[in-house]
């Protein structure tokens, strides 16, 4: 069964060039608006020229001449051999959707919806006749499978009953359909993490499709291609040198508004746009540096902008990283706590390697903006924008290397006393003590507005500074100093002053309402005394109800200046964050430790990966999409030991810990820190597995930390990170121990061989003392290995890592272990760091990552090893060796310097086994021209490298060096 093949759908036999075919800088955005025309156009994105060089298209499909479902099975075999990452980000049959071309698909993820078109034009291309399906929330492939089907069958869907159809677009409403004839595949079970077998695919895509749906519509992809409309004409494929950098839209904020007196400054900022490079706007907090950087990024890079806090580099760091997680489409799948800095590597080098437009702001920079790795612009219509509460620099330095454009500095001044007064309009507001500022001008104006409150005219709030006035804004609002006088948030219990109380002690993010409601789920109002709540309060536990009931708060927290709350997102400016921050701690300290604890709790519980809950994925999928400021996470953490007594304290200091962790493993350290004195305050001792977990991860959280510094950590000594890591084995190793107890206990005895073997590498130990702690590490990090393979995937973290500590572990005892040949240390140190190697390759679709490069590096090592430990070599076999190691290094040392964030010791590291490989090899071809000579002429020659490379010959400059 072989149905005609659409006008320019098909491609000849071998074909492996895009160069002759029409392309494109981008495909559009699908618009669905549930007419019929609107699925017409996805017959558009089903594209044969796109999957051009992707080993995609089945060029032998004749070879499979009336089994169409074996052609079907082996096309879905090839999509299946990608490994193409699922990107589970929310999507729905009425919203707009980006749709992905199939290279980037390729080199990145896809959604339901790209696989499906991607999959249907495999199909159509070998000749096979699909549907691509879509559902309210889903899309699939429906293919005509039945050998024996005649003309008339095959050009309608092979489902029953027959469906109503319409220009290509077959439709059913609320009818229950039955699959006959055909075969309906799901291609999202190709993907990797998924990677189910064709059966598998089809039972799932069937039972789907065969379930309960309002609208089910089949597009007849085959018949729209073979009328040659141009409205459903198969796409162009996208130019690589033209496509997008990122993808990611600047987040939604109010309409901006243009004041007169701030023309001039517009103009520059204009200008200094057009021009590209770096833009840094300095100015108090409040005066609208973020809504001009808004705005400055809306007009540049054609709207393709990330907007990221900048506090400082680990808060930038997060924010990159997250933002390169959504550009490859992977927030909804579980990461390992070092992926962020990772995936901020990546950003910087995707905006580093492109000549399109972008734009990337960085938000509330706090530091000299000169001491945090920003990314390059280079070229026109590229920009950074910098906000900063700091002083402009004197001087100039608009000055750029060739590499790197400008850098210029604008001051953002106040607002002139006409532009204030037409914020506020108020014959006796203090225009004088509010300074300019739009955010307090327009606050003022909404509280105003909509509850007549004017703030300034209670005795009780009477301001000396600007700095105050929040402060004097929010008392307004919660009743006065004392809770006595009116104000729209005076009662404590009320459920808007409680979701503004949250939404300060959360991260600065823009936050949704549907994130709110899963952070305040189980958040009853709190009361005294043993009986019922007071009424108003709704019944216990009852939350912030779903989401539709916080977007409501969240309005009128809009309405009240408190909050801006537009398109969907919800963001409380800093100044009012310190405010309510202040306030509920010294007024409300318990109650709001309980709420605080309760919203961290949550978030943890439904993003932890023993406790997943799939529904609320797609509201927060990774272990923390929200970038923290590690002052503010010390804060949290004070407030939350701070709580009541009782489990909650420690349960919410350990989750607030692990979350932190994947940002900034110094913040993480402290709230387990707090964490064990508070358990240990309350009683010490809880019970049950989940209680034991915990208190093991913060223990090792701890040892971790000691294990981590270079120098004295001020956390404790090895020796006693030794022993917290042995009493968090301890704690979960029991009888009967269940998978995250089993974990918890690998992962401790892990941490305690890498302590140990720490300590072996300390100055001064002899051959002897190092080789015995390197023999009590390896048990340990062997069992620990053994054990965290049997409990998790072959391509998790837990795995990689502990393979990549058993590779160093194999390397040094090759070195210094005489009962076992280095032949056989050095094997396995081999096998361990190609295995990683593969690992983190497919994990991060690069070799040019410091995480994938450094098993490079680890392999020259081996093979440098090899030439100079194993005796039994001959001269020209060593040379082979060297050369291997000559190799990997260059490799390793080339990658190392052209990354964006080079770091210093990490070169060194390449550049000392690459000397060392090339002098060692002067030896070794030496000894093959003459064996009668002793393999010194190397010696001399190291010492000189030696000495030159402490002298800094072969390192960056100072001030490259200060940077790193």
């Amino acid at each position: 069964m072989t149905p005609d093949k659409a006008a320019g759908g098909d491609m000849t036999k071998g074909a492996t060039s895009t160069g002759a075919v029409p392309t494109v800088t981008e495909w559009p955005e699908w618009h669905p608006d549930g007419t019929p025309d609107s699925h017409r156009s996805l017959a558009r994105y089903v594209s044969v020229q796109a999957l051009w060089d992707l080993d995609l298209l089945e060029h032998q499909a004749h070879r499979w001449e009336g089994r169409p479902l074996e052609l079907l099975e082996q096309l879905y075999t090839r999509l299946r051999r990608k490994n193409i990452p699922y990107n589970k980000s929310p999507w729905s049959a009425r919203a707009q959707q980006r749709v992905r071309d199939p290279q980037e698909v390729d080199r990145s993820s896809g959604t339901c919806l790209d696989l499906t078109l991607m999959l249907a034009a495999m199909c159509e291309a070998a000749g096979l006749r699909p549907y691509v399906t879509v559902l309210e929330d889903h899309a699939l492939l429906l293919v005509h499978t039945d050998p024996a089907a005649a003309d008339d069958e095959l050009s309608r869907p092979p489902v029953t009953p027959v469906p109503d159809h319409e220009r290509g677009v077959f439709r059913t409403y609320g009818q229950r359909l039955r699959v006959t004839g055909g075969t309906a595949v799901d291609p999202v079970h190709a993907c990797h993490g998924v990677d189910a077998d064709f059966a598998t695919a089809c039972r799932s895509a069937t039972a789907q499709l065969e379930g309960e749906h309002d609208t089910v519509r089949m597009v007849d992809v085959v018949a729209l291609h073979a009328t040659g409309d141009e409205d459903v004409r198969p796409l162009p494929v996208v130019r690589d040198e033209s496509r997008a950098a990122i993808h990611r839209r600047l987040p939604p904020r109010p309409p901006f508004v243009e004041f007169g007196g701030r023309g001039k400054l517009v103009g520059d900022l204009h200008e200094a746009a057009a021009r590209g490079g770096t833009v840094v706007l300095h100015g108090p907090q409040g005066v609208g540096k973020s809504m001009l950087a808004h705005h400055l990024a809306a007009r540049a890079g054609e709207g393709r902008g990330w907007f990221l806090e900048a506090f400082d580099q680990r808060t930038l760091t997060a924010s990159l990283g997250d933002a390169e997680i959504d550009e490859r489409g992977l927030s909804g799948q579980a990461r390992d706590s070092g992926d962020r800095s990772q995936y901020a590597a990546l950003a910087l080098e995707r905006l580093s390697a492109t000549k399109a437009p972008w734009v990337v702001v960085l938000d509330n920079v706090e530091v000299e903006p000169e001491e945090l790795h920003l990314p390059r612009a280079t070229t026109a219509g590229q920009l950074v924008v910098v906000t900063t509460t700091r002083p402009e620099p004197g001087g100039t330095t608009d000055s750029a290397s060739p590499d790197e454009r400008a850098v210029h500095h604008i001051d953002v001044a106040p607002l002139c006393p006409e532009d204030a007064g037409g914020l506020l309009d108020a014959a006796d507001a203090p225009l004088k003590l509010l300074e300019g500022r739009p955010l307090l001008l327009e606050a003022s104006a909404r509280l105003l507005r909509t509850t007549g409150l004017a703030w300034w005219r209670s005795p009780a709030a009477q301001p000396d500074t600007v700095e105050e006035v929040p402060a004097a804004i929010w008392s307004a609002m919660t009743g006065g100093p004392d809770g006595t006088a009116d104000g729209p948030l005076r009662d404590p219990a009320a459920r808007d002053r409680r979701l503004a109380t949250a939404m300060a002690w959360l991260p600065p993010s823009a936050l949704s309402p549907a994130l709110l409601a899963l952070a305040l789920a189980g958040d009853g109002p709190p009361h005294e005394g043993d009986g019922p709540p007071h009424e108003g309060d709704g019944p216990p536990h009852e939350g912030d109800g779903p989401p539709h009931e916080v977007a409501a708060g969240l309005d009128r927290l809009h309405d009240l200046g408190l909050v801006d709350f537009t398109g969907g997102r919800a963001t409380m400016h800093r100044l009012f964050r310190g405010a309510v921050q202040d306030h509920s701690a010294r007024h409300a300290g318990a109650d709001t430790a309980v709420l605080v604890g309760t919203v961290y709790r949550n978030l943890f519980d439904a993003t932890h990966t023993a406790r997943p809950v799939p529904a609320e994925r797609t509201v927060l999928a990774s272990p923390f999409d929200l970038v923290l400021v590690t002052r503010e996470v010390k804060r949290v953490a004070d407030l939350l030991a701070g709580a009541p007594s009782g489990p909650d304290a420690f349960r919410d200091l350990h989750a607030l810990g692990v979350l932190v962790q994947r940002q900034d493993t110094e913040a993480a350290t402290y709230c387990f820190h707090r964490a064990l004195e508070r358990a240990d305050a309350d009683g010490g001792a809880g019970a049950g597995a989940e209680w034991r977990v915990m208190r093991s991860d913060c223990l090792r959280g701890r040892a971790r930390a000691v294990h981590n510094a270079r120098g004295a950590s001020p956390w404790g000594t090895v020796g006693e990170a030794v022993a917290w890591a042995v009493e968090a084995r301890n704690l979960c190793d029991v009888p009967g121990a269940g998978l995250p107890e089993r974990l918890a206990a690998s992962r401790a005895e892990a941490m305690h061989g890498l302590l140990i073997r720490k300590q072996a590498r300390a100055e001064g130990l002899s051959a002897r003392e190092r080789l015995e702690l390197l023999r009590e590490a390896e048990p340990l990090l062997r069992r620990s290995a053994a054990e965290r393979a049997r409990l998790t995937d072959a391509d998790s973290p837990d795995v990689d890592r502990s393979r990549f500590n058993l590779a160093g572990l194999e390397v040094a005892l090759a070195q210094v272990d005489p009962s076992v040949p280095p032949r056989a240390h050095l094997d396995a140190a081999e096998a361990h760091y190609e295995a990683v190697l593969r690992i983190r390759q497919q994990r991060y679709h690069t070799r040019h990552l410091e995480e994938v490069i450094t098993c490079v590096n680890g392999l020259a090592l081996v093979n440098f090893y090899r030439a100079v430990l194993q005796d039994d070599l001959t001269p020209a076999v060593r040379v082979q060796y060297l050369m291997a190691a000559l190799r990997h290094a260059r490799e390793a040392l080339e990658v190392r310097q052209s990354l964006v964030v080079s770091v210093e010791g990490n070169v060194l590291k390449s550049l000392d086994v690459l000397a060392k490989a090339a002098l060692a090899r002067l030896d070794a071809q030496q000894l093959v021209r003459d064996a009668t000579r002793a393999p010194d002429a190397s010696e001399r020659l190291y010492r000189v490298y030696r000495t030159e490379s402490g002298d800094g010959r072969f390192t960056p400059a100072p001030q490259e060096r200060e940077r790193s």
